[in-house]
């Protein structure tokens, strides 16, 4: 799709686009990025594509070789980790702030997702419920007045996403809805321990399901031998 009647400049929209094919899996791990390819494909320049491809290796989520060209990352465990902590710890304190400005106003938009998410799961349409779950996310935010948070929050958890989409399942989404319900009715309820303790446990069901996520799809990560270590520890039960 062309931009150059769009506000933004290209660089922008063509960055946005990318690093959206890279999150969705649209654009696996270790998948060649050709610049004249990408250029073709979204009827821009080289020139925004070699930008975008710059940014997006500062994220980490393109890797650049002299001989191979722009290729895109594979999953590292130490960042999918360190974006989770970097959530959890942001996140937990977002809702109890959230928790304690609750009004019936402020708690509507939520419940309002809930919905979606609902109807996303009736429709089987795994991309909508992955919308609506960011926005309930977001509107926390929003409700604890740490709106402008949001955008740390969507930098850190970055490493994520990939993950997320990974393990998008019917059953799984179900999970995630009751877990959305009991974290919404805990922030109406002005209940903040509440709140923090599932959005914690929330977040944090990402981490168990990670050794079998590499077990089923073994192009899509790159560890190196300290996390190796560390993964086979705690699977023996060492350093729990």
């Amino acid at each position: 799709m062309p931009y150059r009647h769009t506000h933004l400049p290209t660089s922008i929209h063509v960055y946005r686009e990318i690093r959206a094919r890279i999150l969705s899996l649209e654009l696996a791990p270790n998948v060649h990025l050709g610049e004249q390819g990408l250029a073709d494909d979204l009827k821009v320049s080289r020139t925004p594509i070699r930008e975008a491809l710059g940014r997006l290796s500062a994220e980490g989520l393109v890797e650049m070789y002299p001989r191979r060209g722009a290729v895109v990352a594979p999953i590292r465990l130490k960042a999918v980790r360190t974006a989770q902590f970097v959530r959890e710890t942001l996140e937990a304190a977002i809702v109890r702030q959230a928790a304690e400005r609750a009004t019936s106003r402020g708690v509507f938009p939520l419940l309002q997702t809930i919905e979606e998410q609902k109807l996303a799961e009736r429709e089987n349409e795994p991309s909508l419920f992955y919308a609506a779950d960011e926005k309930m996310h977001r509107q926390i935010c929003v409700l604890a007045d740490q709106e402008a948070a949001w955008q740390l929050i969507e930098d850190a958890k970055t490493h994520m996403d990939r993950i997320r989409k990974l393990t998008l399942q019917p059953r799984k989404i179900s999970e995630l809805i009751d877990d959305h319900e009991y974290i919404v009715d805990a922030v109406r309820q002005k209940n903040a321990d509440k709140a923090e303790k599932r959005v914690r446990t929330h977040l944090q069901t990402i981490l168990p399901g990670l050794e079998s996520l590499m077990d089923q799809y073994p192009d899509y990560f790159d560890i190196d031998e300290n996390e190796a270590t560390g993964m086979n520890m705690t699977a023996t039960g060492i350093g729990q």
